[in-house]
């Protein structure tokens, strides 16, 4: 995880002090991700090409799971909160 911004405001220091933070996605579905603050997580994963909408079906619970449009490029791939009041305030960035 490169960025995280929070309502526009860069809040990666926050989110990934230690700049460990990461997520694996296997092909059967599942993902795990890791680092700090959060710890490891699993879980399964959806994605959906017709509207580029990654949903993250978390193992933590309920309310651990998000929804996410996603723009690709060789290098990165950008995430965008939605369909909550609480992940539409976010957007993620990732680097390979």
């Amino acid at each position: 995880m490169e960025k995280v911004y929070d309502n526009a405001n860069d809040v990666t220091a926050q989110h990934n002090p230690q700049n460990d933070r990461w997520i694996r996605f296997n092909k059967d579905g599942s993902f795990k991700s890791g680092g700090t603050p959060t710890g490891e997580n699993t879980g399964k994963w959806i994605y959906t090409d017709t509207n580029r909408q990654l949903f993250l079906d978390s193992d933590a619970g309920e309310g651990d799971d998000s929804y996410w449009l996603l723009q690709l490029d060789k290098n990165n791939m950008n995430w965008a909160g939605t369909r909550s009041s609480f992940t539409e305030r976010f957007k993620l960035t990732f680097s390979k």
